[in-house]
């Protein structure tokens, strides 16, 4: 869920540097099994991130319940956390990073396409179809498998007839109130 914003511009890190040692005591905790999987989590203005990388290249970037304890990053995964922190202190930042979702030929390449879709502008699922030669209903489904959330912009994809339309496979709740968020964020492009 977004987080609440006051008045007050948050210092620069503010919420990375937030990040505790990690106590791994209850192993069996099916949260410490989820932050394991990851090689790291870490809080955001939109919630905890999970991080996965992969012989030097950005596998995922997933949403990940509250109750998932934080993870310190490193390596690349510390490099993540630090142009997000960047994309979170200026939405017009471009994030530079290798990057290795797994998914079909046709995934690939609507999420290529998402990644030139210039921060503060929308695109509908239609526009991009017409782009890649395809049928809104794929791209709104390439959309919603995205594994890289936030670095690969698919809630830059609105409907065609207006409003947020859905965001990681969700119509409504938490996840769509993250892509309001989000597109506000660039929008204005206000300082946390």
């Amino acid at each position: 869920m977004p987080a609440q914003r006051s008045g007050a511009v948050a210092p620069a890190r503010s919420w990375l540097a937030a990040l505790p040692g990690m106590d791994y005591s209850d192993r069996t905790s099916p949260s410490v099994c989820a932050a394991m999987d990851h090689d790291a989590v870490i809080p955001s203005p939109v919630g905890r991130l999970g991080i996965r990388c992969r012989e030097g290249r950005l596998r995922s970037l997933e949403f990940l319940p509250e109750s998932v304890p934080l993870r310190r990053p490193g390596g690349l995964a510390a490099e993540v956390a630090h142009q997000l922190d960047r994309y979170f202190a200026d939405p017009a930042f471009r994030f530079d990073l290798p990057l290795d979702p797994e998914g079909t030929p046709f995934q690939r390449r609507v999420w290529a396409g998402l990644t030139a879709i210039p921060s503060g502008e929308r695109r509908s699922y239609g526009d991009l179809a017409r782009e890649l030669g395809s049928g809104a209903r794929a791209v709104g489904g390439a959309c919603a498998h995205n594994p890289l959330v936030i670095v690969v912009p698919c809630h830059r994809v609105v409907p065609a007839s207006g409003g947020t339309g859905g965001y990681g496979g969700r119509t409504r709740g938490a996840p769509v109130a993250v892509k309001a968020w989000l597109l506000a964020h660039e929008q204005r492009g206000d300082r946390l």
